[in-house]
């Protein structure tokens, strides 16, 4: 899984936010994420991946997908397409990334 800061700061500025690095993390582990309100997670090619928020409230969208996901504290969103995702912290937020199983539906 890897999980980067948007390069684009002309990008990052159209949310109204900043944006947050973290590395790849190639670990089946779940990895947690602590966002300041406006800041922005990218993870290129999410596919079998769940967001779990924990505290605060997430914007999630997929590059190219008209659709938007609100995630409030103790709520999930399960990725169910390869394209990159990109989530947005509403407020300030803690979420969990965690690889789902292969079998997982």
């Amino acid at each position: 899984m890897n999980i980067a800061l948007l390069s684009s700061a002309a990008f990052a500025a159209s949310f109204v936010g900043t944006s947050k690095a973290a590395g790849p993390t190639p670990s089946p582990e779940p990895a947690l994420h602590e966002l300041d309100e406006g800041e922005i997670l990218k993870i290129p090619q999410p596919l079998r991946l769940e967001v779990v928020c924990l505290r605060g409230s997430l914007w999630i969208t997929h590059d190219g997908d008209p659709k938007d996901i609100m995630v409030e504290a103790g709520g999930c969103y399960r990725v169910d397409r390869p394209s990159t995702l990109l989530i947005h912290a509403l407020l300030r937020a803690r979420l969990e990334i965690r690889a789902l199983p292969a079998d997982c539906p």
